[in-house]
C-alpha cells in the first residue's frame, strides 16, 4: 500500500519516467516506473495447482516439525 502522495505521483508516470523529488514530512523519495500492468484477479483454475502445492508444502512441514518434537521427547542424550 502507498501512502495517498506516493500513489498519485506513482500512476501518474509512465514506464522509463523519473519523478521529481517528492517530499513527506518523514523522508523525501524518487519514484522510477520500471513496468505498468494492468491489475485482474486470477481465476481459480489458473492457480489451483500453485495452491495445493504450497498446501502440500506447508502440511510436509509441519507434519516433519511434529515427527522430529516426538522424536525429541523419546530421545535421551547424556554427555560425557
Amino acid at each position: 500500500m502507498l501512502r495517498k502522495e506516493l500513489a498519485e505521483v506513482a500512476f501518474s508516470l509512465k514506464p522509463g519516467e523519473l519523478s521529481g523529488v517528492i517530499e513527506t514530512p518523514e523522508a523525501f523519495y524518487l519514484m522510477l516506473v520500471e513496468d505498468k500492468r494492468p491489475a485482474h484477479v486470477k481465476a481459480l483454475s489458473e492457480v489451483r495447482g500453485e495452491i495445493e502445492r504450497n498446501m502440500l508444502t506447508q502440511e510436509r512441514e509441519r507434519i516433519q516439525k511434529q515427527w522430529i518434537e516426538r522424536l525429541k521427547q523419546k530421545t535421551f542424550v547424556r554427555y560425557f
